[in-house]
């Protein structure tokens, strides 16, 4: 294959090439106005360009298309050619589904007038788009006869695109649909129950279960006579612990819905000639968690990745979406990443693209697909105008960007990272299925934590309610580690052990119970010779609730309960009590965390539930807590910054290193950064130095600073 992903962008003939693209809609402009906008692209230094293929707007009838004959606007291919003509590779998104903005997302209305297509909700009414400038039915992906009408729309693009596929054109990706996600309506119990909805999970409950309808029975505490019986909930009712595994598998069907529609997506494309090409796919902004799922997704395409609209308020998110693509994606990629913005969200200013830019860049995204590059219709503030003029200020950014990109080779650099902190998909989709917002995504409710939007209360037999403590200690861990010195990678839970091994210390938030697949690569790190640190519990149920766990041997069982402990005058909650040989926090006579050793590593139970911290707070105490772990480990701090608010970020590729600086607050700060001894800085924009041992570093309000760094041991290397 002639083109392919590698994790440092798009090889293209051997070459290895930073996939930074700028995204611009042929039938938007007036054809006259292409070369500009092209040229523009061009100009700013911009590699690829990318484009949407609306299905609406060039199906004139069903099974009559328009492609330039009528409206010149509309020649997809010439407008390929010229992009080609001018160096360009091009990425093509032919949809289905595009959003792009347009009304019905850019089907035909006469697909969302055919009933027997459209998605179900729980209450068996069609599913509605709840999105502007006009609401819509949405059409199901597990419905036969809605692949059947994309199978013409497909075949009427296949002698378009087909010979202008590389190395024949300059296409050299394709995005098998859009912002797969039941068009944003991902409560468990919303959508979809549409008769072939329910009819595959059938056949996913069949597969998983290797059609044994008893196994499936002991799974889910149910006496069905086969697969063809079994029906998936439809609302959470609080229950017993032993009920829950129904409503996790359920969960796990939205996931492998949303991944069947992206496979059947790809599959039917690849067959029309596209396979030569690349393919990827986009999650919606932001969201990472269940029912979307990264590693399953590239079993379909090559790389899929999460858009992001962010503001420069939006520092944590943002930073949090760009590690979790870097420990999960074989490309850390944005698809989306917000150039400008739609009329009906919050604006995006050229400040927030500059530094959302960078801050994801810092945390670890390696390829970006700016949407937009040029304005249209319901679309303002990118680089260039509509008729392919330029902004100048806008421009200039991108130009410097694609300009650092290429004259440091960005795109071949590293983050370095000593710990690891896992997302636990069993938890995410408990928090999922306890959500007090059905049918209302919590995703949407941005002003509040996803977690404090679920049911308090927990199931009959658990102890405690863990789709609302989740989330809290997993920020408790992220802000302590990243406010100690040891800003954390993130990773799926799904990840191989493989990925585990790279890092001295591993983190994971913990109940009582717990994937017997991840307990099991849990422990296996943990005896191979790494620091696991788990809490507020040792899972003792595995994900059928069935008591089984493999950490029993290891780990201490509690002799004692205290709802709130002061400890080193931290408030640690629903703290447990225990009598361990290796204590690791204590109050006087009450050690709440102990160290367990393994064959050759380590297991640090932290046997409590952290403060809730949900911003940019400082936290000593939380910060020593994180330090003494990585102790353990034998970790020092690499470029810490003496103001706990100032993240750092190292980026290394053989002896050349780069540091990342951030201040994510709306106020100016300034930070001593720790260097390495004969170590010095000099600023890659302004080649401004700073020497150590702690170069003093002044930020602005919402910046990212970027410094080479010189001497030092990778120097003498």
């Amino acid at each position: 294959m002639s083109v392919s992903i590698s994790r440092s962008g798009v090889e293209i003939d051997g070459k290895v090439m930073p996939l930074i693209s700028g995204e611009a809609h042929y039938w938007r402009h007036e054809r006259k106005d292409w070369a500009a906008v092209l040229d523009g692209v061009v100009e700013m230094g911009f590699k690829f360009i990318c484009t949407y293929i609306p299905w609406s707007v060039h199906e004139i009838e069903k099974g009559r298309f328009d492609f330039g004959d009528a409206d010149p606007r509309k020649d997809i291919g010439a407008f390929v050619d010229m992009a080609g003509e001018r160096g360009l590779f091009v990425l093509v998104r032919p949809g289905p589904h595009i959003n792009s903005e347009l009304t019905f997302f850019g089907y035909p209305e006469r697909i969302l007038r055919r009933e027997e297509l459209l998605m179900r909700t729980s209450s068996d009414t069609p599913a509605i788009v709840p999105s502007p400038p006009r609401f819509f039915p949405a059409p199901s992906y597990a419905s036969e006869d809605f692949y059947t009408e994309v199978a013409t729309y497909f075949d009427a693009l296949r002698p378009i695109l087909e010979p202008r596929v590389y190395p024949g054109g300059p296409i050299v990706g394709v995005q098998a649909d859009n912002e797969m996600s039941f068009f944003f309506r991902t409560s468990p119990f919303d959508v979809d129950y549409s008769a072939p909805a329910i009819g595959l999970y059938r056949r996913f409950l069949r597969d998983k279960y290797e059609g044994e309808i008893d196994a499936l029975n002991r799974a889910h505490r149910s006496n069905h006579k086969d697969f063809d019986r079994v029906m998936p909930p439809r609302r959470y009712e609080r229950c017993e612990m032993s009920a829950l595994p129904w409503h996790f598998d359920w969960c796990a069907f939205k996931e492998f819905y949303l991944y069947y529609g992206i496979k059947r997506i790809a599959d039917m494309l690849r067959a029309r000639g596209l396979s030569e090409a690349f393919f990827f796919h986009n999650y919606p902004s932001g969201q990472s968690s269940t029912p979307f799922h990264i590693p399953m997704t590239e079993t379909a395409v090559d790389v899929a990745g999460v858009d992001l609209y962010k503001s420069r308020k939006d520092y944590a998110a943002i930073r949090d979406a760009a590690r979790l693509a870097a420990g999960t994606s074989r490309l850390p990629f944005s698809p989306e990443f917000g150039s400008g913005i739609w009329p009906w969200w919050k604006p995006l200013f050229l400040k927030d693209q500059e530094f959302a830019t960078r801050a994801a860049l810092m945390n670890g995204l390696k390829a970006i697909n700016f949407y937009m590059i040029a304005d249209r219709d319901r679309w303002y503030g990118a680089p260039l105008a509509r008729d392919g003029s330029s902004r100048p200020s806008h421009f200039r950014f991108y130009t410097n960007l694609n300009r650092f990109i290429r004259d440091t080779r960005f795109n071949e650099f590293e983050t370095r990272n000593d710990v690891l902190l896992l997302s636990v998909r069993e938890y995410e989709r408990f928090e999922q299925i306890v959500s007090l917002t059905h049918p209302l995504e919590a995703g949407l409710l941005e002003s509040m934590p996803r977690d404090w939007l679920t049911d308090p209360k927990p199931p009959e037999g658990m102890r405690e309610p863990v789709g609302m403590l989740y989330r809290r200690q997993w920020r408790a861990m992220m802000m302590g580690f990243t406010q100690a010195g040891f800003p954390p990678a993130l990773a799926d839970s799904s990840v191989d052990l493989s990925v585990l091994d790279r890092f001295p210390v591993v983190a994971a938030p913990s109940f009582e119970f717990m994937s017997m697949a991840l307990q099991r690569n849990l422990l296996v790190y943990a005896l191979k010779g790494g620091v696991l640190v788990l809490g507020p519990r040792i899972p003792v149920f595995d994900e059928k609730m069935r008591r089984d766990t493999k950490f029993t041997s290891h780990m201490h069982e509690p002799v004692g309960y205290r709802d709130r402990m002061q400890v080193g005058g931290m408030i640690f909650e629903r703290v447990d009590l225990f009598n361990p040989k290796r204590p690791f926090l204590s109050e006087g006579q009450d050690v709440c965390a102990y160290i367990s050793p393994t064959e050759k590593g380590s297991i640090i139970h932290l046997g409590f539930m952290f403060q809730d911290y949900t911003g940019y707070d400082r936290s000593p105490g939380l910060a020593a807590i994180m330090k003494r772990i990585a102790a353990v480990a034998g970790l020092k701090a690499r470029y810490a910054s003496s103001d706990p608010l100032i993240e750092t970020a190292l980026h290394e590729r053989g002896p050349d290193r780069l540091l990342f600086v951030a201040n994510p607050t709306g106020e100016p700060r300034s930070a001593a950064v720790s260097l390495g001894d004969n170590e010095t800085l000099s600023d890659a924009d302004t080649g401004e130095l700073a020497a150590g041992p702690a170069a003093k570093i002044n930020l602005s309000e919402y910046s990212v600073r970027i410094f080479n760094i010189h001497g030092g041991a990778a120097a003498k290397a």
